[in-house]
């Protein structure tokens, strides 16, 4: 279905941790989901080589810090990730507001892998980042919609095991 949208989503990753170099390359592995990392933004600017399997490597720009809203608006980047708070520090926060009041996420990676992968990343991920995860949050509408789900599988296991309960009964 996204191959069908030809959905394209380009990020860009503030930092230069393990978390956004893994999420790199598994989205270049995934590219059924539609989405690039168009390069990494970091204190000093350059290249940064990946490697996407034996011997396939591919090398990703890094920007500097304050070329962020340039690189966002060359590239056509509709998505920021930030691999861990720190990498925040002395980064001009100015230009992640403009760029989210623009309407552009701004989102940790830690979070983006978990919701696109299904798996949690354990490479540098602290403890804030369980005690503020979306997962444990809960809407009543799935209590609810979890609830008539149970509900519903065991009136339906009751009237298919009837039968052979009955059968049962008759054997004693």
């Amino acid at each position: 279905m996204l191959r069908r949208r030809k959905v394209c989503g380009k990020i860009l990753v503030v930092g230069t941790q393990t978390i956004g170099k893994i999420l790199a390359e598994e989205l270049h592995r995934w590219k059924h989901l539609g989405m690039e990392v168009v390069g990494f933004i970091a204190p000093q600017p350059g290249r940064m080589v990946l490697s996407y399997g034996n011997p396939t490597r591919v090398s990703l720009p890094v920007y500097a810090r304050h070329s962020t809203i340039g690189v966002v608006e060359a590239e056509g980047v509709n998505r920021i990730l930030v691999d861990i708070p720190e990498s925040c520090a002395g980064f001009h926060a100015q230009d992640l507001i403009i760029l989210r009041l623009r309407g552009i996420p701004v989102e940790d990676c830690h979070g983006f892998y978990e919701r696109v992968m299904g798996k949690i990343p354990t490479t540098d991920l602290q403890s804030a980042w369980i005690v503020l995860s979306e997962g444990f949050r809960r809407n009543h509408r799935i209590f609810f919609t979890k609830r008539a789900v149970d509900i519903l599988v065991s009136i339906l296991g009751l009237i298919l095991s009837a039968p052979i309960a009955l059968l049962t009964a008759i054997a004693i």
